[in-house]
């Protein structure tokens, strides 16, 4: 689980894998301790403070990848990276789960969205200093490095997506 936050994600994912192992990197040492209290100490939960543009992964170590509402706060060329790092990590039948922001192609949804997503990168540039200005086109990025999604729900207008991405 790349950029948790306070854990909340990570707690529902310890209560319906319940034989899971997590790896979770987060880079501030707050949202550590929240997500950590969330998880009521699970030994089966390790937390890494580190930026995830600075690390690696061994081949063929993970069943699954979680990206909830973390690529958004990337560049274009960061996602990029990632999954060009992240891709190989993945084993043969793993699986990368995205929950993140989205505008729709056309109509009064993609016009919605638009405004709602400048809105907050311009706040969230200004609060904390967020390197991104918009949404990099991380399915694209994501076809084109061999993934493909199986499964796609979206919320709030087309704004939200949660998706499941498989290599092939």
């Amino acid at each position: 689980m790349l950029g948790e936050g306070d854990g909340r994600g990570l707690a529902h994912m310890l209560k319906i894998c319940p034989q899971a192992r997590f790896d979770v990197v987060e880079l501030s040492a707050n949202m550590i301790g929240l997500a950590n209290r969330r998880a009521r100490g699970s030994p089966r939960v390790s937390f890494h403070q580190r930026d995830v543009m600075e690390m690696s992964w061994p081949p063929h170590t993970y069943d699954a990848v979680v990206t909830h509402f973390f690529l958004d706060c990337l560049t274009e060329a960061e996602v990029q990276t990632l999954i060009a790092r992240l891709k190989p990590a993945l084993r043969t039948k793993g699986m990368w789960l995205i929950g993140d922001f989205t505008i729709p192609r056309r109509g009064w949804r993609h016009w919605w969205a638009a405004l709602w997503v400048a809105a907050m990168y311009r706040f969230f540039r200004v609060t904390t200093g967020l390197r991104a200005r918009k949404l990099a086109p991380f399915e694209q990025m994501l076809h084109r490095a061999g993934l493909r999604e199986t499964c796609r729900q979206t919320r709030f207008a087309g704004m939200v997506v949660s998706a499941l991405w498989v290599p092939p």
